[in-house]
């Protein structure tokens, strides 16, 4: 697998706990439920290979926690995003606290944490959220066209590039300088290099070599 796309199969991205199924659920069965959905999300969030979210309408709550443990999101339209958890006297707990301060303003974040307000995709993507917005019928053909783009790169490289942007995130200039420079030199010694750059002077498409790992 060279990229990973995440999308809804039916006419929303998610809409998040189904508070209807928990009240009939004890504490155990909760704290199951709890766990399964930690372990997901940390598996999204701890993939070296390229992973974006397609949001193909409503994302809600730990839906749209989904979307933002992924690389980027493109949305439809008609798309929107909520974090409703507050409402109901919950605090969110599937990373939005922390990813949202970085995808939008620390006020924007705080706003939607608090008031529960849906953001639209147009909002989203002028905040900085979203990266593409597409029309409904045409997101996975444009997903899909994105994911074939990133494929072709090498995937050692773009590893490299993605442990280095998640990793390089809050900390001081000189240390993102080292953690840059370390997945710069990583890609550098790999044989990738030298097929790309073959591929490049010989004007073909590169033999890039899965990762062992």
């Amino acid at each position: 697998m060279r990229c990973a796309i995440l999308t809804g199969a039916g006419q929303d991205f998610c809409r998040g706990a189904d508070l209807r199924e928990r009240k009939a659920m004890d504490s155990e069965q909760r704290l199951r439920q709890r766990r399964a959905f930690d372990r997901t999300l940390y598996t999204l969030r701890s993939m070296r290979r390229p992973i974006f979210a397609a949001v193909n309408g409503i994302a809600v709550g730990g839906g749209s926690e989904f979307a933002q443990s992924c690389d980027f999101i493109i949305a439809a339209e008609n798309a929107s995003f909520c974090q409703p958890e507050a409402l109901v006297g919950i605090s969110a707990g599937g990373g939005s606290t922390w990813f949202l301060p970085r995808q939008l303003s620390p006020g924007h974040a705080m706003y939607q944490l608090m008031t529960g307000e849906p953001v639209s995709a147009q909002d989203a993507y002028r905040m900085g959220m979203v990266v593409r917005l597409c029309p409904p019928a045409e997101l996975m053909n444009i997903a899909l066209e994105i994911a074939e783009k990133i494929a072709r790169s090498g995937p050692t490289a773009l590893a490299a590039a993605k442990l280095a942007v998640r990793e390089g995130l809050g900390v001081p200039m000189e240390h993102g300088m080292i953690i840059n420079l370390e997945s710069h030199w990583r890609s550098v010694l790999h044989p990738d290099r030298a097929e790309g750059v073959k591929a490049w002077n010989e004007m073909r498409e590169p033999n890039f070599k899965d990762p062992d790992r």
